[in-house]
């Protein structure tokens, strides 16, 4: 299979990545790519995470007048609606305590209006951590997580912000069922490949 695009690539302006959008274009070039994404995290509505937003936004768009090839996207994770709600008010994590409970409804860092007003062109969305729990790193049975996993994918499958599903069933460091995945119900699969393909929406496919 010959590569001629990659639509998940992360730069300086996003927290997990170094590369300057000069260095990435260039290696794109250089490996034969005819197409690429900048999709920096935009995980949290806090002030921190939306600032690294419009620079990748700005950042992008003065890259474009040299490699036109590049396309402005964004990463967007599922956020817990009161934890939402808590850095909407305040502009910053810091402080936050999960109230009581579990399952918690999803929102993301951006509307859709704010995304078209930023010349974002598509969205990737991504799960990181358990929103079934206040401790989103809380340990828990194989059948809890699976099951909180495949709601945020749903969410994310349906959403209208989302073009991409990204790293589906990627669990943040934890590999329940990396070696095993029939303990993921086929069940589940389907729902989500039907709802992938009623939305028109991508998938990742990752080769680890």
């Amino acid at each position: 299979m010959i590569i001629r695009s990659d639509w998940h690539i992360h730069s300086e302006y996003s927290y997990d990545a170094e590369n300057p959008l000069e260095l990435i274009a260039t290696r794109a070039t250089e490996q034969g790519l005819c197409r690429i994404g900048i999709t920096d995290h935009a995980n949290f509505n806090d002030e921190k995470f939306l600032g690294d937003l419009h620079a990748s936004v700005r950042g992008v768009k003065e890259a474009q007048k040299k490699y036109p090839f590049m396309v402005l996207g964004v990463e967007l994770t599922p956020i817990a609606k009161p934890h939402f709600d808590y850095m909407a008010k305040t502009g910053t994590n810091e402080g936050y305590v999960a109230p009581a409970g579990g399952f918690y409804p999803i929102e993301l860092a951006v509307t859709k209006e704010e995304l078209a007003s930023l010349g974002v062109q598509y969205g990737i969305g991504a799960s990181h951590w358990r929103m079934d729990t206040p401790d989103v790193n809380a340990p828990g049975t194989l059948d809890e997580i699976i099951k909180d996993w495949y709601r945020q994918q749903m969410f994310l499958a349906t959403d209208e912000r989302v073009t991409v599903l990204g790293h589906p069933w990627w669990h943040g460091g934890r590999y329940e069922w990396y070696e095993d995945f029939s303990v993921i119900p086929h069940s589940m699969n389907m729902d989500i490949a039907a709802a992938l393909k009623e939305g028109g929406k991508y998938v990742e496919c990752n080769s680890g």
